[in-house]
């Protein structure tokens, strides 16, 4: 069997490669347990083996290099070649299941490089600096967003939040006002929002910057922003309508009296003209007399004027913008609760088309024991969350519970306003 002595310089090399292989790992290892575990009792077996790898590396170079030998280096030097190489195998395959504990245990647990890895891959942009603005931890997408906004990279948390806020911008990247939100378009039209937040640890008070994606929320807040403006104009048209009916009503009124007074007027005239042509004779001259008693009496407005009522006013003012209104039921007696009942339809009219795109409103009115109940449906999209009353609802309210009545706002199982007007009070 081949000595170590007797194997060439090339074999012998090659064996001192193997210890050297795993004296490097068992280094790796023991440098990993001390830094990261803090674990002595871990590195004790490690350390023998790396201990022992290099006292046998040294004597293989002893035994390598010196022509005059002492008995015990004779002897070693003689022992089979092929010792050292199953004692190096053993201690690399040894040196690989450490190596595989370090890969499992950085797989497995939190530290600083996992921590970044995560952070890397949001979708969203995150920064983390100390309470002197500097910069701890910034993942990926924050980077790339800060070349994409500001062309360079972020150096400080104060010159990077400060850029953000003074719309100190890149060519072409716009701050978009929203309320106190921070909202930045970049040149690919992608909308990001950033906050800052406090987060108090046991290093102290860390300051973080978040941007998220809401490209999807600032174009429906534009498209929504856009119809709001336009049903400004139709609320504004509501109220205008409402607060002006009586006058409307009083000048058709107006209109109405003013054609039929000239109408009967220019009848008498043409009568009175034909009698005074004529022979007169007592009878002609009573009958003359009632005519210009009647013209008499229109002119006193003692002849009932045919006029509409405010909510058909409504109705049609309803058509013009494309919903149709329905009432069932009693009619009203007093015009002071239609006058009322007109005003509040005006204002869920304008909210139905505004949130729930309704086509048709359905007024269900029932007259009982000097009672009024007035029911409001439609047939719009149904609300998914509690309504907020506020605005011309909120006041309609309190103007109904002054006179002692009451209304009753219903989401589930369809949206219903109910309201319930006594007459006593009015």
């Amino acid at each position: 069997m081949v000595t170590f002595i007797e194997l060439t310089d090339i074999q012998r090399g090659t064996i001192l490669t193997l210890w050297f292989l795993n004296i490097c790992i068992m280094m790796y290892y023991i440098s990993f347990v001390i830094i990261q575990l803090n674990n002595i009792k871990k590195i004790i077996f490690p350390t023998v083996v790396t201990c022992a790898s290099i006292i046998i590396i040294i004597n293989m170079l002893y035994i390598r290099n010196e022509r005059n030998l002492s008995p015990t280096y004779i002897k070693l030097s003689k022992l089979p070649s092929i010792i050292y190489i199953i004692v190096a195998l053993l201690f690399i395959i040894y040196s690989f299941f450490k190596l595989y504990y370090i890969f499992r245990y950085k797989k497995s647990s939190i530290n600083i490089s996992s921590i970044k890895e995560s952070v890397d891959v949001f979708p969203k942009g995150l920064l983390f600096a100390d309470k002197n603005g500097i910069l701890l931890l910034v993942n990926t997408c924050m980077y790339e967003l800060s070349l994409d906004i500001l062309d360079c990279m972020p150096q400080d948390l104060h010159s990077f939040w400060k850029s953000l806020k003074s719309g100190d911008l890149k060519e072409g990247v716009k701050r978009v006002v929203f309320r106190d939100n921070l909202l930045i378009r970049t040149n690919d039209q992608k909308t990001w929002t950033f906050v800052k937040n406090q987060i108090d640890t046991d290093m102290g008070e860390i300051t973080q910057i978040s941007a998220t994606d809401t490209s999807e929320s600032a174009e429906l807040y534009d498209k929504i922003k856009k119809e709001n403006i336009e049903l400004v104009e139709v609320n504004k048209r509501f109220k205008s309508y409402a607060k002006n009916i009586n006058n409307l009503v009083a000048q058709e009124e107006r209109l109405n009296t003013k054609i039929r007074i000239h109408d009967e007027l220019g009848q008498v005239l043409l009568r009175t003209k034909y009698y005074i042509t004529k022979d007169i004779d007592y009878n002609r001259i009573k009958e003359l007399f009632e005519i210009w008693k009647n013209s008499v009496d229109i002119l006193r407005h003692e002849v009932e004027i045919e006029k509409k009522s405010p909510l058909t006013y409504l109705m049609e003012t309803a058509r013009d913008v494309g919903v149709n209104i329905t009432v069932s039921g009693d009619a009203f007696q007093d015009e002071s609760v239609e006058e009322m009942i007109t005003l509040l339809s005006s204002e869920i009219l304008t909210n139905a088309v505004k949130h729930s795109k309704a086509q048709n409103m359905y007024i269900d009115v029932k007259y009982k024991m000097n009672k009024y109940t007035v029911i409001f449906t439609n047939d719009g999209i149904q609300p998914t969350y509690p309504i907020t009353e506020r605005g011309g609802l909120s006041n309609m309210r309190k103007k109904i519970e002054r006179i002692g009545g009451t209304i009753k706002v219903e989401s589930i199982p369809i949206f219903k306003i109910t309201i319930k007007i006594p007459t006593d009070n009015i």
